[in-house]
């Protein structure tokens, strides 16, 4: 699957699936993966369990989806801690809000977002909208 190809927008070549990185949240590591270009920066708040950021390219629909996505901006994608590629958590300290609101916030700083529209899905609703609500300057 590797190489690179251009995004959906044809504006250059993209790697295909982009590189996994890590976000660091106290001693906590979230895999995230950046694609295309901004502004605007969108960030996609995972839905919990369903998320893998290399998997998701294994889903013809889902990367069609994602490289949409970044062909209107810079789009960031991550695995919630204890999902996906990110580190485990323990069964009895599955993570509140506020510490996926904070997740969030350590994403968006190592990718260098200072503002970006949060798109959240299902379970990730919650965390994209308390983020919003007690970071209006960084929300879009």
């Amino acid at each position: 699957m590797g190489g690179a190809r251009h995004d959906a927008a044809g504006r250059g070549p993209v790697s295909y699936p982009p590189e996994t990185r890590y976000a660091r949240n106290g001693a906590i590591h979230l895999a995230y993966q950046v694609l295309g270009e901004g502004p605007p920066n969108l960030v996609r708040v995972a839905s919990g369990p369903a998320s893998h950021v290399d998997f998701m390219w294994a889903e013809p629909l889902a990367a069609r989806w994602l490289r949409r996505l970044a062909s209107i901006g810079r789009l960031v994608f991550y695995d919630n801690r204890g999902v996906g590629l990110s580190d485990p958590v323990p069964v009895d300290a599955v993570p509140t809000v506020d510490d996926q609101v904070d997740d969030l916030r350590a994403v968006l700083d190592e990718t260098g977002c200072e503002r970006a529209v949060i798109m959240a899905f299902l379970a990730g609703c919650a965390p994209g909208l308390v983020f919003a609500a007690a970071h209006p300057e960084r929300a879009e």
